[in-house]
């Protein structure tokens, strides 16, 4: 159910829609990583030409005072078709979550996919080399809907 979550959060945000397509790599992980780690992870990955961050906080579905997750995010772009997006949850219970995607409301085209998926998983091992994330690669759900990804 943990799995799911972000994909439903964002079918819930749009309401009763659910047609998102794309990619969704999800898994999580063990602690946060240091987030400017993260940002030179990123940024010097090949083909990935610009990033911008992102930190927001979310309220816990039931309004209590000071529960709230926060959620780091890193958007990237390419020149040769390369869009996706990275994130870590840090859950208001202290678990933390890994996300990274290319979801458009409409089928993103094939080569967007085709150029992406392979940068989200440079970024994956990088990630593990450098912030210390060891087998994210191993634990990630992959998940596609409406492409191809392999």
């Amino acid at each position: 159910m943990c799995r799911v979550l972000p994909l439903l959060l964002i079918t819930l945000l749009v309401g009763c829609d659910t047609g998102y397509y794309g990619i969704h790599r999800y898994a999580r992980v063990s602690f946060m990583p240091e987030l400017d780690k993260v940002g030179v992870v990123v940024r010097e990955t090949p083909g990935v030409d610009d990033v911008q961050y992102r930190a927001t906080a979310a309220r816990h579905p039931i309004p209590l005072p000071g529960i709230m997750s926060q959620v780091h995010t890193f958007s990237y772009r390419g020149a040769s078709n390369v869009h996706g997006s990275l994130s870590f949850i840090l859950r208001y219970k202290g678990t933390v979550e890994y996300s990274q995607s290319l979801l458009t409301r409409r089928r993103p085209p094939q080569e967007w996919i085709n150029a992406t998926r392979p940068v989200m998983l440079q970024i994956e091992t990088r990630l593990e080399q450098s912030c210390g994330l060891t087998n994210l690669q191993a634990s990630v759900d992959e998940s596609c809907v409406g492409v191809k990804c392999k």
